[in-house]
């Protein structure tokens, strides 16, 4: 189950939160909503389907996910 939670701070941000029954919860922060939805859709059924290897994956590309413009990325690290 994913949703998209709204930040207003100094300018308005999308906080991304996968959360499957039974999985680690990850989040990423966007700097807009259709960015935001496209991640939805592109990476909810592939973490749910491995999510071992998308939290390594993940952590692996760290660097390259905040250079596209997501400016915060949470995985649990101890559950990789």
């Amino acid at each position: 189950m994913s949703s998209i939670q709204i930040r207003k701070i100094v300018d308005t941000r999308y906080r991304v939160r996968l959360r499957p029954i039974n999985l680690p919860c990850i989040s990423l922060t966007f700097s807009s909503l259709d960015e935001a939805e496209k991640w939805i859709e592109e990476h909810e059924q592939k973490y749910i389907e491995d999510p071992e290897t998308y939290q390594r994956w993940i952590q692996a590309n760290r660097k390259s996910i905040k250079e596209k413009g997501i400016f915060h990325v949470h995985i649990p690290f101890e559950n990789i």
